[in-house]
């Protein structure tokens, strides 16, 4: 291992990545700001997230885990992060979880895979819903190329971009990111859900 270290964990049926995202006031108060479904490659990197309401991530989630006890566990990591951060940061905090099966095939909640303490894929993404129209549901994607004329290859044959009347997408994909003779990445917003 080039960093010194081997992370053992244990195989868990995963139905469903999603973090609960957070913001801690400088008066040290734990403001619930949404949830993010996003989804982790093959590789275990982050891949993208669902752009949609926070009504319609939380049936999402509700489909296959009790939408009280949910709401319950969001409660008590909003107690536990006051407790941790209050008066020592303020900001936003991404507690990442998993929806998973046990052996008996029921939907489980792992609580805590990871907190991020700082600006994350999720409240980008939140941000993001504001550019589809009322219902709509999208797709925010990362792209990576070691060769730069490969990525530029794949970004022209992205769908093209369609707005609405009030400059909201309704169709295609939206580049978010520059392309440049050196980029290895590039970042969109598609109408449709995932590729």
């Amino acid at each position: 291992a080039i960093q010194g270290g081997v992370a053992v964990e244990p195989f868990l049926n995963k139905l469903q990545d999603f973090a609960c995202e957070f913001y801690i006031t400088d008066e040290g108060q734990v403001r619930f700001e949404g949830y993010s479904l996003f989804d982790i490659s093959g590789r275990m990197t982050y891949s993208g997230n669902t752009v949609a309401s926070q009504a319609y991530l939380h049936r999402c989630l509700t489909e296959h885990y009790d939408g009280g006890l949910l709401d319950k566990y969001v409660e008590l990591v909003a107690q536990c992060l006051q407790s941790r951060f209050a008066g020592h940061y303020t900001g936003p905090v991404g507690v990442d979880m998993m929806l998973c099966l046990n052996e008996n095939n029921k939907v489980l909640l792992h609580p805590c895979v990871e907190i991020n303490v700082r600006y994350t894929m999720g409240l980008l993404s939140m941000q993001l819903s504001r550019l589809l129209p009322m219902g709509k549901v999208g797709y925010f994607n990362i792209h990576y190329e070691r060769n730069s004329d490969n990525l530029l290859q794949f970004a022209n044959q992205l769908p093209a971009t369609y707005f609405d009347e009030n400059g909201l997408l309704t169709r295609g994909t939206l580049k978010l990111t520059p392309l440049t003779p050196t980029s290895h990445f590039l970042s969109w917003l598609s109408i449709s859900e995932k590729p």
